[in-house]
């Protein structure tokens, strides 16, 4: 009877043991999953910061072109107004006789 209960108590402890350490390597495995999800996810973080500074340097890039493009358009106009038909016709005039 002695040897059966000792055998018990030695499969309880082996069944605890077990237990335990499938628990404590259930952690370990979940505290790397988390570390490399942690990791991931600050990768993806960092990426998209840099797409967001890449998109403010073109966002830059694009006003300062509209801003040329402005003042181009704003030449193309006087030069226009220097060439009108007005002035045309007057300058001709004066030439002609």
């Amino acid at each position: 009877m002695i040897a059966v209960t000792e055998e018990a108590a030695n499969a309880t402890t082996i069944g605890l043991l077990a237990t335990r350490s499938q628990e404590i390597a259930d952690n370990i495995a979940n505290g790397q999953v988390k570390d490399l999800m942690n990791e991931l996810l600050e990768n993806q973080l960092r990426q998209m910061e840099l797409k967001m500074q890449q998109l403010a340097v073109l966002e830059k890039a694009i006003v300062a072109e509209k801003e040329q493009l402005a003042k181009e358009k704003y030449q193309l106009y006087v030069d226009r107004l220097a060439f009108s038909p007005e002035k045309m016709n007057g300058h001709s005039a004066q030439l002609g006789p």
